[in-house]
Protein backbone atom coordinates (compact mmCIF):
# COMPACT_ATOMS: atom_id res chain seq x y z
CA UNK A 1 0.00 0.00 0.00
CA UNK A 2 3.14 2.18 -1.08
CA UNK A 3 0.65 4.89 -2.01
CA UNK A 4 -1.25 5.66 1.18
CA UNK A 5 -0.67 8.71 3.02
CA UNK A 6 -0.92 10.20 6.76
CA UNK A 7 -3.37 13.30 6.53
CA UNK A 8 -3.03 13.69 10.53
CA UNK A 9 -1.72 16.54 11.87
CA UNK A 10 1.29 14.97 13.05
CA UNK A 11 3.24 12.52 10.66
CA UNK A 12 2.88 9.14 10.94
CA UNK A 13 4.36 6.05 9.66
CA UNK A 14 3.20 4.79 6.39
CA UNK A 15 1.05 1.31 6.44
CA UNK A 16 1.99 -1.59 4.25
CA UNK A 17 0.05 -5.03 4.86
CA UNK A 18 3.55 -6.72 5.20
CA UNK A 19 4.43 -4.52 8.29
CA UNK A 20 6.16 -6.09 11.04
CA UNK A 21 4.07 -3.45 13.38
CA UNK A 22 0.38 -4.43 12.05
CA UNK A 23 1.28 -8.51 12.20
CA UNK A 24 1.86 -7.93 15.81
CA UNK A 25 -1.12 -5.72 16.66
CA UNK A 26 -3.69 -7.39 17.70
CA UNK A 27 -7.34 -5.86 18.26
CA UNK A 28 -7.36 -6.58 22.03
CA UNK A 29 -4.60 -3.94 22.34
CA UNK A 30 -6.55 -1.26 21.17
CA UNK A 31 -8.56 0.71 23.58
CA UNK A 32 -11.64 1.75 21.76
CA UNK A 33 -11.82 5.54 22.36
CA UNK A 34 -15.25 7.60 21.37
CA UNK A 35 -15.51 9.10 18.94
CA UNK A 36 -15.20 13.27 19.61
CA UNK A 37 -19.11 14.70 18.37
CA UNK A 38 -21.11 18.14 18.01
CA UNK A 39 -24.87 18.10 17.96
CA UNK A 40 -25.96 16.40 14.77
CA UNK A 41 -22.42 15.11 13.72
CA UNK A 42 -18.81 13.61 14.31
CA UNK A 43 -15.90 15.67 13.93
CA UNK A 44 -12.94 13.77 12.85
CA UNK A 45 -9.68 14.66 14.49
CA UNK A 46 -6.88 13.33 12.38
CA UNK A 47 -7.45 10.97 9.60
CA UNK A 48 -5.55 8.17 7.65
CA UNK A 49 -5.50 8.23 3.59
CA UNK A 50 -6.03 4.88 2.49
CA UNK A 51 -5.97 3.81 -1.46
CA UNK A 52 -8.32 1.19 -1.91
CA UNK A 53 -7.78 -0.92 -4.81
CA UNK A 54 -7.78 -4.55 -6.10
CA UNK A 55 -4.52 -5.46 -4.81
CA UNK A 56 -5.63 -3.72 -1.03
CA UNK A 57 -9.32 -3.87 -0.65
CA UNK A 58 -11.80 -3.64 2.12
CA UNK A 59 -9.97 -6.78 3.71
CA UNK A 60 -6.33 -5.19 3.57
CA UNK A 61 -8.10 -2.27 5.37
CA UNK A 62 -9.66 -3.85 8.01
CA UNK A 63 -6.75 -6.10 8.83
CA UNK A 64 -4.70 -2.55 8.91
CA UNK A 65 -7.42 -0.94 11.35
CA UNK A 66 -6.17 -1.57 14.46
CA UNK A 67 -2.70 -0.35 14.06
CA UNK A 68 -4.16 2.92 12.42
CA UNK A 69 -6.17 3.01 15.90
CA UNK A 70 -3.25 2.50 17.92
CA UNK A 71 -1.87 5.80 15.79
CA UNK A 72 -4.34 8.03 17.45
CA UNK A 73 -6.70 8.26 14.21
CA UNK A 74 -10.09 8.75 14.77
CA UNK A 75 -11.44 8.47 10.94
CA UNK A 76 -10.52 6.45 8.12
CA UNK A 77 -10.52 8.65 5.16
CA UNK A 78 -10.88 5.68 2.43
CA UNK A 79 -9.91 6.30 -1.68
CA UNK A 80 -13.64 6.04 -3.92
CA UNK A 81 -15.30 2.55 -3.33
CA UNK A 82 -18.25 2.76 -5.49
CA UNK A 83 -18.52 0.66 -8.78
CA UNK A 84 -15.22 1.62 -10.92
CA UNK A 85 -14.32 0.42 -14.04
CA UNK A 86 -12.62 -2.70 -14.52
CA UNK A 87 -8.99 -2.21 -12.91
CA UNK A 88 -9.02 1.09 -11.58
CA UNK A 89 -6.18 1.98 -9.87
CA UNK A 90 -8.14 5.16 -8.31
CA UNK A 91 -11.82 4.54 -8.02
CA UNK A 92 -12.71 8.25 -9.60
CA UNK A 93 -14.39 6.11 -12.69
CA UNK A 94 -17.17 4.97 -10.89
CA UNK A 95 -19.74 3.22 -13.06
CA UNK A 96 -22.35 2.23 -11.01
CA UNK A 97 -22.85 4.48 -8.01
CA UNK A 98 -25.73 2.30 -6.62
CA UNK A 99 -23.24 -0.55 -5.17
CA UNK A 100 -19.47 -0.45 -3.81
CA UNK A 101 -16.90 -2.12 -5.63
CA UNK A 102 -16.71 -5.85 -6.64
CA UNK A 103 -12.92 -5.57 -7.18
CA UNK A 104 -12.38 -4.39 -3.56
CA UNK A 105 -14.65 -7.27 -1.80
CA UNK A 106 -18.12 -5.70 -2.90
CA UNK A 107 -21.08 -5.45 0.16
CA UNK A 108 -19.55 -8.56 1.91
CA UNK A 109 -16.42 -6.72 2.26
CA UNK A 110 -17.74 -3.68 3.23
CA UNK A 111 -19.46 -4.98 6.10
CA UNK A 112 -16.85 -6.62 7.67
CA UNK A 113 -14.62 -2.94 7.25
CA UNK A 114 -17.30 -1.21 8.62
CA UNK A 115 -18.00 -3.63 11.57
CA UNK A 116 -14.15 -3.65 12.02
CA UNK A 117 -13.61 0.04 12.09
CA UNK A 118 -16.76 0.15 14.32
CA UNK A 119 -15.16 -2.47 17.24
CA UNK A 120 -12.25 -0.07 17.22
CA UNK A 121 -14.16 3.48 17.72
CA UNK A 122 -12.59 4.32 14.15
CA UNK A 123 -15.27 6.25 11.88
CA UNK A 124 -15.35 6.57 8.13
CA UNK A 125 -14.42 9.31 5.46
CA UNK A 126 -15.53 8.35 2.07
CA UNK A 127 -14.03 10.61 -0.99
CA UNK A 128 -16.53 10.78 -3.44
CA UNK A 129 -16.50 13.49 -6.52
CA UNK A 130 -20.49 13.38 -7.66
CA UNK A 131 -19.80 14.38 -10.97
CA UNK A 132 -16.87 11.82 -11.73
CA UNK A 133 -18.08 8.89 -14.03
CA UNK A 134 -16.77 6.64 -16.31
CA UNK A 135 -18.55 6.54 -19.90
CA UNK A 136 -16.57 3.55 -21.49
CA UNK A 137 -19.44 0.85 -22.11
CA UNK A 138 -22.14 -0.80 -21.00
CA UNK A 139 -20.62 -1.35 -17.05
CA UNK A 140 -22.08 2.72 -16.64
CA UNK A 141 -26.09 1.56 -16.96
CA UNK A 142 -27.19 5.11 -16.82
CA UNK A 143 -24.59 6.20 -19.19
CA UNK A 144 -25.29 3.32 -21.45
CA UNK A 145 -29.05 4.15 -21.27
CA UNK A 146 -28.54 7.54 -22.34
CA UNK A 147 -26.89 6.42 -25.40
CA UNK A 148 -29.54 4.18 -26.31
CA UNK A 149 -32.65 6.34 -25.81
CA UNK A 150 -31.56 10.03 -25.73
CA UNK A 151 -33.32 12.63 -24.14
CA UNK A 152 -35.88 9.63 -23.42
CA UNK A 153 -33.55 8.07 -21.29
CA UNK A 154 -34.57 7.69 -17.26
CA UNK A 155 -31.42 9.22 -16.75
CA UNK A 156 -31.24 12.34 -19.20
CA UNK A 157 -31.09 14.86 -17.00
CA UNK A 158 -28.33 13.17 -14.63
CA UNK A 159 -26.29 14.06 -17.02
CA UNK A 160 -25.11 17.73 -18.62
CA UNK A 161 -25.85 17.32 -21.83
CA UNK A 162 -26.84 20.26 -24.76
CA UNK A 163 -29.88 18.70 -26.25
CA UNK A 164 -30.61 21.71 -28.14
CA UNK A 165 -27.58 23.36 -29.59
CA UNK A 166 -27.79 26.29 -31.52
CA UNK A 167 -26.12 24.01 -34.64
CA UNK A 168 -29.65 22.46 -36.21
CA UNK A 169 -27.32 19.51 -37.37
CA UNK A 170 -26.31 18.89 -33.42
CA UNK A 171 -29.39 18.62 -31.71
CA UNK A 172 -31.39 16.03 -29.98
CA UNK A 173 -27.46 13.82 -30.47
CA UNK A 174 -25.09 13.25 -27.64
CA UNK A 175 -21.46 13.65 -29.89
CA UNK A 176 -18.64 11.24 -28.31
CA UNK A 177 -14.73 12.24 -29.73
CA UNK A 178 -13.68 8.36 -30.49
CA UNK A 179 -13.50 8.46 -34.20
CA UNK A 180 -9.45 8.40 -35.13
CA UNK A 181 -10.90 9.56 -38.90
CA UNK A 182 -13.59 11.57 -40.41
CA UNK A 183 -16.49 9.51 -39.95
CA UNK A 184 -16.80 8.61 -43.97
CA UNK A 185 -12.93 7.37 -44.14
CA UNK A 186 -13.88 5.72 -40.85
CA UNK A 187 -16.79 3.60 -42.46
CA UNK A 188 -15.18 2.73 -45.84
CA UNK A 189 -11.91 1.54 -43.81
CA UNK A 190 -14.46 -1.33 -42.12
CA UNK A 191 -13.64 -0.23 -38.88
CA UNK A 192 -17.09 0.41 -37.88
CA UNK A 193 -19.23 -2.86 -36.97
CA UNK A 194 -22.07 -4.51 -35.81
CA UNK A 195 -22.40 -7.13 -32.69
CA UNK A 196 -24.74 -9.49 -31.02
CA UNK A 197 -25.66 -10.10 -27.44
CA UNK A 198 -28.14 -12.15 -27.33
CA UNK A 199 -31.09 -9.55 -28.28
CA UNK A 200 -29.06 -6.66 -28.20
CA UNK A 201 -26.87 -5.76 -30.70
CA UNK A 202 -24.19 -2.62 -30.51
CA UNK A 203 -21.79 -0.72 -33.01
CA UNK A 204 -17.86 -1.69 -32.09
CA UNK A 205 -15.36 0.94 -32.91
CA UNK A 206 -12.32 -0.52 -31.97
CA UNK A 207 -12.41 -0.57 -27.49
CA UNK A 208 -15.64 1.25 -27.98
CA UNK A 209 -18.89 -0.15 -27.49
CA UNK A 210 -21.88 1.70 -28.30
CA UNK A 211 -25.47 0.53 -28.14
CA UNK A 212 -28.03 0.79 -30.85
CA UNK A 213 -31.08 2.70 -31.07
CA UNK A 214 -34.12 0.13 -30.28
CA UNK A 215 -35.87 1.75 -32.80
CA UNK A 216 -33.49 1.59 -35.20
CA UNK A 217 -33.02 -2.65 -35.09
CA UNK A 218 -36.31 -2.72 -37.45
CA UNK A 219 -33.90 -2.13 -40.58
CA UNK A 220 -32.30 -5.49 -39.50
CA UNK A 221 -35.38 -7.57 -38.68
CA UNK A 222 -37.43 -6.35 -42.03
CA UNK A 223 -35.29 -7.91 -44.36
CA UNK A 224 -34.31 -11.02 -41.95
CA UNK A 225 -38.23 -11.98 -42.19
CA UNK A 226 -38.55 -11.50 -45.81
CA UNK A 227 -35.51 -14.18 -46.12
CA UNK A 228 -36.88 -16.40 -43.55
CA UNK A 229 -40.67 -15.85 -44.28
CA UNK A 230 -40.99 -15.33 -40.25
CA UNK A 231 -44.29 -13.57 -39.02
CA UNK A 232 -42.61 -13.63 -35.40
CA UNK A 233 -39.51 -11.71 -37.01
CA UNK A 234 -42.05 -9.05 -39.39
CA UNK A 235 -43.81 -8.33 -36.13
CA UNK A 236 -41.25 -7.40 -34.22
CA UNK A 237 -39.71 -5.27 -36.64
CA UNK A 238 -42.82 -3.66 -37.02
CA UNK A 239 -43.40 -3.28 -33.46
CA UNK A 240 -39.87 -1.44 -32.96
CA UNK A 241 -40.74 0.59 -35.99
CA UNK A 242 -43.83 2.03 -33.97
CA UNK A 243 -41.40 2.96 -30.86
CA UNK A 244 -41.83 6.52 -29.96
CA UNK A 245 -38.80 8.41 -30.49
CA UNK A 246 -35.93 9.13 -28.39
CA UNK A 247 -36.64 12.70 -28.66
CA UNK A 248 -40.11 12.34 -26.95
CA UNK A 249 -40.10 13.80 -23.33
CA UNK A 250 -43.68 13.44 -22.31
CA UNK A 251 -44.30 10.45 -19.30
CA UNK A 252 -46.76 8.64 -21.29
CA UNK A 253 -44.70 8.22 -24.05
CA UNK A 254 -41.32 7.81 -22.19
CA UNK A 255 -43.75 4.97 -20.31
CA UNK A 256 -44.57 3.38 -23.51
CA UNK A 257 -41.12 3.04 -25.21
CA UNK A 258 -39.09 1.35 -22.07
CA UNK A 259 -41.79 -0.92 -21.54
CA UNK A 260 -42.22 -1.65 -25.07
CA UNK A 261 -38.96 -1.94 -25.92
CA UNK A 262 -37.68 -4.17 -23.20
CA UNK A 263 -40.93 -6.54 -23.94
CA UNK A 264 -39.84 -6.54 -27.73
CA UNK A 265 -36.35 -7.65 -26.61
CA UNK A 266 -37.26 -10.53 -24.49
CA UNK A 267 -39.51 -11.74 -27.46
CA UNK A 268 -36.41 -11.33 -29.59
CA UNK A 269 -34.10 -13.02 -27.04
CA UNK A 270 -36.48 -15.86 -27.39
CA UNK A 271 -36.60 -16.29 -31.48
CA UNK A 272 -33.05 -16.08 -31.32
Amino acid sequence: MTESRALAARAAPAVSSASPAVAATSEAAVVRRPLRRRPGRVVPSATYRLQLRAEFGFRAAANVSAYLARLGVSHLYASPYLQAAPGSQHGYDVVDPRRVNQELGGSAGHRRLSSTLGRLGLGQVLDIVPNHLAISGPENPWWWDVLENGQSSRYARYFDVEWDPPEARDRNVVLLPILGDHYGRVLEAGDLGLERHGAAVSLRYHEHLLPLSPRSLYRLLEPAAARTRSRDLAFLAAALRALPRSTVTDRESLIRRHRDKEVLQELLERLL
